[in-house]
C-alpha cells in the first residue's frame, strides 16, 4: 500500500484543463511536477459540472445580508447559485475515494480561504468566504485535508498538508479494515 500513489482531488484548472471562465487554465507545475510523484490526481470542475460552459461570463459571491449567492459579474439577474450548489454536492459525493483536495484559490466555486465577497452594489466586502464546492467538500468530509494551491508554496503549509493526507489515508484504511490497537 505504501508504494501506491495516494488519490487526491484537484481543481481541473490546476491540472491544465482549459475550464476557466476565460477558456484558460492555471496549471500548477508544483502539483504536476512534484506532488504527482506521490499523488494520483482526480481533477474536477464544479462549474463545468453545473453546465456553465467555456468560455463563460465570470461569476462572484454576492452577500445580500441574507445569504451568499453566486451571480454573474455584469448581470446580477443571472444567479447560478443552485446549479453550482447541486453540482458541487454531486461532485463531493463522487469523491469518496480521495484522501485530500487541492483547490484553486480565489475561485467562487473552489476557493477555500480567499474568496472575495461583494455587496449587491458591487463593492468588495471585508469578509472572505469559501467557494461553493469547497464548502460542499468540507461539509461532506470534515476531516479530509484540503488546501489551496497557492498556499502550497509555503514550506510549512505544504509539509503540513502532505502529512495530513498520509495520516488521513492511514486513518481511513484502518477504519475500513476494522483495525484496532488489538489487531
Amino acid at each position: 500500500m505504501d508504494s501506491e500513489k495516494i488519490a487526491v482531488g484537484i481543481s481541473s484548472c490546476l491540472s491544465g484543463e482549459a475550464v476557466r471562465f476565460n477558456g484558460q487554465h492555471k496549471k500548477s507545475h508544483f502539483c504536476w511536477d512534484v506532488l504527482s510523484e506521490y499523488f494520483r490526481f482526480t481533477a474536477v470542475c464544479p462549474e463545468m459540472q453545473a453546465g456553465l460552459g467555456v468560455p463563460r461570463k465570470p461569476v462572484r459571491l454576492v452577500n445580500d445580508s441574507q445569504r451568499i449567492r453566486v451571480l454573474q459579474v455584469d448581470d446580477h439577474q443571472i444567479d447560478v447559485t443552485e446549479p453550482l450548489r447541486t453540482a458541487s454536492e454531486a461532485l463531493a459525493a463522487d469523491l469518496s475515494g480521495v484522501y485530500g483536495f487541492i483547490f484553486m484559490q480565489k475561485s467562487p466555486s473552489c476557493g477555500l480561504h480567499t474568496v472575495k465577497t461583494y455587496n449587491p452594489k458591487g463593492a468588495v466586502m471585508e469578509n472572505r468566504a469559501m467557494g461553493v464546492f469547497a464548502q460542499a467538500m468540507q461539509q461532506r468530509y470534515p476531516l479530509m485535508p484540503m488546501e489551496e494551491s497557492g498556499r502550497l508554496n509555503d514550506d510549512v503549509l505544504r509539509e503540513n498538508f502532505l502529512l495530513r493526507v498520509w495520516a488521513y489515508r492511514n486513518l481511513i484504511d484502518m477504519v475500513e479494515n476494522n483495525l484496532s490497537l488489538n489487531s
